[in-house]
C-alpha cells in the first residue's frame, strides 16, 4: 500500500477514538502550558515588542501607558504571555488536530488538504502581522485626528485586548472562516 492508509483499511471502536482524542488534547494543553511558562518568563520583552508601535504612533512622549486597576499589571503580563504562547504552540496544536483527523480521511482527501496544511502556519503568522500593522495605522490615525493637547493615556488591558482581537480577526480572514 503506502504510508498513507485508506479509511477502509483501519477501523477502531468509539472508545479507542475517545482515548486518541484525549491523548491529542493532553499534548495540546502541555504544549500550550510549556509555551506559556516560557513566554511568561519573557513577558516583559514581548510586551516591549508589542508596545513599540505605540511609541512610534505617539512620538515625543505624548502617549503614556496607564494602569487603571491595581491588579492590571499582572493580568496584562498573563494576557501577553498567553497570546504569545498560543502563537508559539500553534504548530503543535495544528499538528495534533491533523494527526487526529487524518485517519478518518480518504487518501485523496489527505492529498487535497496537504497544501492547506502546509500553508496554515504561514497564513497564521501573516494574518496576525497584518492585524498588528492595522493596529499601528489605526493608532496613528487616532493620534492624527485628535485635537487634544497634552498626554493621551492608553489603558494597557484595552490595548492588549484590541491587539489580540485584531490579530484573531485577521487570522480568521486569512483562513477564510
Amino acid at each position: 500500500m503506502g504510508i498513507i492508509k485508506d479509511i477502509d483499511e483501519t477501523q477502531a471502536p468509539l472508545l479507542d477514538h475517545l482515548i486518541e482524542l484525549r491523548k491529542r488534547l493532553v499534548r495540546c494543553v502541555l504544549a500550550l502550558a510549556v509555551a506559556f511558562a516560557v513566554c511568561l518568563y519573557f513577558a516583559d520583552d514581548i510586551f516591549a515588542l508589542l508596545v513599540r508601535p505605540l511609541a512610534h504612533a505617539f512620538p515625543n512622549g505624548d502617549g503614556k501607558l496607564i494602569y487603571t486597576k491595581l491588579y492590571e499589571a499582572f493580568f496584562v503580563e498573563v494576557k501577553v504571555a498567553l497570546f504569545a504562547a498560543f502563537l508559539v504552540s500553534f504548530p503543535v496544536i495544528a499538528n495534533q488536530i491533523w494527526v487526529f483527523v487524518a485517519p478518518g480521511l480518504y487518501r485523496s482527501e489527505k492529498r487535497a488538504l496537504l497544501p492547506f496544511l502546509a500553508a496554515t502556519p504561514v497564513l497564521f503568522i501573516l494574518g496576525a502581522a497584518l492585524g498588528i500593522a492595522g493596529l499601528i495605522i489605526g493608532l496613528k490615525s487616532i493620534k492624527g485626528n485628535s485635537n487634544m493637547p497634552g498626554i493621551i493615556g492608553v489603558v494597557l488591558s484595552c490595548l492588549i485586548l484590541l491587539a489580540f482581537l485584531i490579530a484573531v480577526a485577521f487570522v480568521a480572514a486569512y483562513w477564510g472562516i
